[in-house]
Formats: structure tokens, sequence, C-alpha cells
């Protein structure tokens, strides 16, 4: 990445190599946050100093191409947060002296999972290495099994809230939705404990009534 030399808003030179800032040629502070901030009302980029230079205020005159400079390191950072939080903690088998659990986007194909549990899982050792794929496999069909539960338990909730909304709109009348009970929300004295109902109302909003009971 080329280097873009920049001014501050006191009209202080700053070279931006990357993700490192150097003032005479001394590396002075490294992006934290590869974005602008604002900081008491200045354009500011975050950064880490052995001088302690937290914020690096931007002049005007330089801010969009400060900016444009940043964008692509702020859309890697945000594509490897992305990545990471796609991962998923699977898992996989007891161990004599605890568990293993594979870690890792759950999209890629059955076979590249089933792998790379299988040479972790060797690695952790005591178990027999010819049982080692099969409880890979079977680690992955229950994990399968799981979200796709979980998917249709989704789908069978959205269709009957959406079934009652469409009767109570259709009859005109509020509907109930869901009922449980819940601790006292601590508006009356000497409440024990408190009945929540949930409502569909004709006009499609929902309405949470709450009735304290002793």
């Amino acid at each position: 990445m080329k280097t873009l030399k920049f001014k501050t808003a006191k009209g202080t030179e700053i070279e931006l190599k990357g993700k490192e800032f150097y003032r005479d040629n001394e590396k002075c502070g490294v992006v934290a946050e590869a974005k602008i901030v604002v900081k008491e009302n200045k354009n500011c980029i975050h950064v880490y100093s052995s001088k302690k230079i937290n914020y690096l205020s931007v002049s005007d005159a330089d801010f969009v191409a400060v900016s444009e400079y940043l964008k692509p390191i702020y859309d890697a950072v945000e594509a490897r947060a992305a990545y990471e939080a796609s991962k998923v903690n699977i898992f996989v088998s007891a161990l004599p002296d605890g568990l293993y659990e594979w870690r890792g986007v759950p999209t890629k194909p059955d076979s590249e999972i089933v792998e790379s549990m299988t040479k972790g899982l060797k690695s952790c050792g005591g178990i027999k290495e010819e049982k080692i794929e099969e409880i890979c496999i079977n680690a992955l069909k229950k994990y399968r099994g799981k979200i796709e539960g979980a998917k249709l338990a989704k789908e069978k909730e959205e269709k009957r809230v959406s079934e009652i909304k469409e009767l109570a709109k259709a009859t005109g009348e509020k509907q109930v939705l869901d009922s449980y009970t819940d601790d006292c929300d601590g508006s009356v004295y000497d409440c024990s404990f408190d009945n929540i109902n949930v409502y569909a109302m004709p006009d499609g909003t929902t309405k949470t009534t709450r009735t304290h009971c002793y």
C-alpha cells in the first residue's frame, strides 16, 4: 500500500504508511480503528503509540483523502470480523482429560469439516485411531440435525404467529399470541408473580398485558 501524507487540524504533517504512522521517518503510531472517528468535534484517526498519541485529528483539506486511504483497511477488518463471527464450536468427543470441540465455518463442505475434525481429534490422543473418522462424521451429523431442527421450529413458530395475526385482522378482535408467568415488575406491593399475555391486535400491532398475582 502506498504511503499518504496529510496534516492534522493543527498543521502537523503526518505520513500514513499502511497501518502505521510516521513523523519525520520515525514510527509514532499504529491504526487501532481504520476509520474516521469524531472526538471533540474533530475528525480523528484512533492510533496506538509509544508516545501516547490516542487520536490524531485530520485537517478538513485532507479528510476525503485519508478516508479513502483507510477504506480498504477498514473493509478488510470488517470482512475478517464477519468471517470470525461465522465460526461455530461443534462438540466432537469426550477425552480422557477433557473434550474436543472443532471450531470453524459450518458452511464448508462436510468432507472438509470431517477432515479437519479428524486431524484435530487425532492430535489430542486418547482415542483409537480407527474410530476417529466415525466419531467426527457422527458429530457433524448431530450438529446438522440440531440446526435443521431449530430452523424447522422457527419456521413453524413464524407460521403460527402469522396465522394468529391474520385471524385478528379478519375478525377485528384481539387474539392471544403468548401467555406466561414472570417475576413481578415491582410496580405494586406484595405481588407474588405476574401473568403476561401477548395479543395480536386487528391493526397488525401487538399488545402486552401484565396481571399482578398475590
